[in-house]
């Protein structure tokens, strides 16, 4: 499983998978290096696959990531009656892609017995503004006051303004995500009220 992250800074709409790879934080070197890895074994004769996964989304969605840590955030401050929440910037555009999704790309990878590539994206291709996604997760919570915008960037992506994925290679071999943003918003805010489930 790669990451997004893997790739350069693009001004194209969307990312093939053909892009150029740049490890501009230590989590995408680790991608990186990972991937490397994976591409000596195929060379070896392995049959290997690298489903490179963009921004996932959806129920289970830990704390440490923007998603369940906004989901976490805007609950508590719309129980508490707070009037401000901080992030850091959110004026980053993202393809976020339900983590069920997700999976079934990676079965449908892992089973299929004959691949003509070796490196998939696995996206949705429809942008998002990460403001417009933390605004629509404030709606469902209930929670009216200020989003600032004010706390430092996360090291994690920081520096990349775009990761929108080219999915037509797979495409190619019958795989289409079937989940909206929106049922992936709502199993993230169940994740993360219910006090059995991961994020808590």
């Amino acid at each position: 499983l790669g990451s997004a992250a893997e790739y350069a800074e693009r001004s194209r709409p969307t990312t093939d998978e053909e892009a150029p790879l740049d490890a501009s934080t230590p989590y995408a070197a680790a991608k990186l290096a990972a991937f490397r890895l994976v591409s000596d074994a195929a060379e070896a004769g392995l049959d290997t696959v690298v489903a490179r996964v963009f921004n996932a989304i959806g129920p289970g969605m830990p704390t440490t990531s923007l998603p369940g840590r906004a989901a976490r955030s805007l609950r508590d401050a719309a129980v508490a009656g707070a009037t401000q929440v901080e992030f850091g910037p959110l004026d980053a555009v993202r393809d976020y892609i339900d983590v069920r999704d997700v999976a079934t790309a990676v079965l449908m990878l892992a089973s299929e017995p004959r691949l003509e590539h070796r490196v998939y994206n696995v996206g949705t291709g429809r942008p998002t503004v990460v403001r417009d996604l933390v605004g629509m997760i404030a709606d469902r919570l209930g929670f009216s006051g200020e989003i600032l915008e004010s706390a430092g960037p996360s090291p994690r992506s920081r520096g990349v303004n775009r990761q929108v994925a080219d999915i037509a290679r797979i495409r190619s071999v019958g795989w289409m995500p079937t989940v909206d943003l929106g049922q992936s918003v709502d199993a993230l805010i169940t994740g993360v009220i219910d006090p059995a489930g991961r994020t808590e």
